[in-house]
């Protein structure tokens, strides 16, 4: 994660010194793998860590879209985009730098200074997120969805193709079995398969 430059020669900040993430949050939030899991129990900051992830990742990726995703639209609004907008804050505390440039809620879009930005979905609109192109993704509980991981896997691959320096997709959920990604990451773990991290973090 380390010292990155926020816009030109403006900011340069250690996001490790700014925002202070446990050992477990810094661990998924450094790793530079195209393939990442967050598996943690209630109450070991997912969600915290996986909104600094998208900006994290939209700071890295100058000038490329991204998706964040959650179970549903009202959680992203209720839970998660507070917690972004808490990072981008704490960042204009520690540098002078604003870093979202304009909120479109009517287009579920945030437009950010140094050219990137994302759109926010929830995964009952499925179908939706098919037709986008972006540099990377990062997905809320997806093991709790009605979604199923199949059906998720087979609209999020496809649309991770704009190159980028952290190009990939970040996933945070609560364990409910080896079953959906959490297997899919396992296996990936067993074979040790290049671009697959994972980190467990128990409540």
């Amino acid at each position: 994660m380390g010292a990155v430059d926020l816009q030109g020669d403006t900011a340069i900040v250690d996001l490790i010194e700014v925002f202070k993430p446990h050992r477990k949050q810094a661990e998924f939030l450094a790793s530079m793998a195209r393939n990442r899991l967050f598996l943690g129990g209630r109450g070991t900051g997912k969600s915290w860590a996986l909104a600094l992830d998208v900006l994290v990742s939209a700071i890295h990726n100058q000038g490329r879209p991204g998706l964040f995703l959650g179970r549903t639209e009202g959680e992203l609004k209720q839970n998660l985009l507070p917690y972004f907008e808490q990072h981008c804050q704490t960042l204009k505390d520690a540098t002078g730098v604003q870093f979202i440039r304009r909120h479109r809620p009517g287009d579920q879009m945030i437009d950010l200074i140094n050219g990137s930005g994302f759109i926010y979905k929830g995964f009952e609109n499925i179908a939706k997120i098919r037709m986008h192109s972006v540099c990377w993704v990062a997905m809320d509980e997806v093991e709790h969805s009605r979604v199923a991981h199949e059906e998720i896997l087979r609209a999020v691959k496809p649309t991770i193709r704009v190159l980028g320096p952290r190009q990939g997709l970040a996933v945070a959920s609560s364990p409910n079995g080896l079953v959906g990604f959490t297997k899919q990451f396992y296996d990936h773990q067993l074979r040790r398969t290049p671009g697959w991290y994972t980190v467990r973090c128990p409540s």
